[in-house]
């Protein structure tokens, strides 16, 4: 009994020095964040992006977004963090965002255009990804998803000459597209 009562309480005791250390460690790196400059904030936040801590590069893009509020490339990306953790209200904001700063960005209307087809905004989507293909007639991504919105509404063929645009600029997924649906 006293061995388990010990147990317990050393349990309890590392549990509270666990939790005591993750809130310094945050404190850290909040003070972290204000001492640097969004260009080493951004270096951090890409490093977070890239081993899939959509969490901890927001946190960053916070930062920089904090420091610089007209930066479009923190709104985009800071989006895509969003759409990554499937937050597509927050993806949509910051990307919204990200357009109204930089119209010009191709990617950014592609990746609108892919909330709004999760979100079942047809309309919307059709014209994120006309724009980015406006912008970029060689986005290849952008052809194949304009295929794929296509497909969701029954227009075959349509969606096969973009599968064929989108093929012809070396997009692997469209090549698979056409096998599959068109007939080549």
């Amino acid at each position: 009994m006293k061995h388990s009562v010990a147990l317990a309480f050393l349990a309890w005791y590392l549990f509270s020095c666990g939790s005591s250390s993750q809130t310094e460690q945050s404190l850290d790196l909040n003070a972290q964040i204000e001492q640097l400059s969004p260009d080493s904030l951004y270096g951090l936040a890409m490093q977070a992006y890239e081993s899939q801590d959509y969490t901890q590069a927001i946190q960053y893009f916070d930062g920089i977004l904090a420091k610089d509020s007209l930066g479009s490339d923190a709104w985009h990306d800071r989006g895509l963090c969003y759409f990554m953790l499937e937050n597509y209200a927050k993806a949509e904001r910051d990307l919204q965002r990200a357009m109204k700063l930089d119209s010009t960005y191709a990617p950014g209307w592609l990746q609108l255009g892919l909330i709004y087809r999760k979100g079942n905004q047809t309309d919307k989507a059709i014209e994120a990804l006309n724009q980015s293909l406006q912008l970029d007639s060689t986005f290849a991504e952008a052809w194949f998803e304009a295929g794929a919105l296509c497909m969701d509404q029954g227009k075959v063929n349509e969606a096969c000459f973009r599968f064929q645009k989108s093929a012809n600029l070396g997009f692997d997924p469209a090549k698979k597209a056409l096998t599959r649906f068109c007939n080549e």
